[in-house]
């Protein structure tokens, strides 16, 4: 944090919609944080470019999903140190949510 700036990302859960060809990080009122698509455009010679395009909403959850990988890894050191703990068995949850395996 910088000086008095509280950051103040939007609460969870947060879950992901899939959008046809794209994904959505939703939160529990159903609002989009995060759209992620691809962008589909051609070269000079003709050949398709895709182009990943992802936009935040807000600054402070752009901050939060920058954090997401260094995060991910304290937590799978965390859940080594808590294993068999109540706090254990929420950091592999966390962590298989992050993997796409809740």
């Amino acid at each position: 944090m910088q000086g008095d700036k509280v950051s103040k990302h939007t609460p969870g859960p947060w879950f992901i919609e899939r959008l046809g060809m794209a994904f959505a990080l939703m939160h529990g009122d159903n609002l989009s944080l995060l759209t992620i698509h691809r962008e589909y455009d051609e070269d000079e010679y003709g050949d398709e470019i895709v182009t990943p395009f992802a936009a935040v909403l807000l600054e402070p959850d752009a901050h939060l999903i920058a954090a997401a990988p260094e995060m991910l890894e304290a937590l799978r050191f965390a859940a080594i140190d808590l294993v068999g703990t109540p706090d254990g068995e929420r950091c592999l949850k966390a962590i298989a949510k992050a993997e796409g395996n809740a």
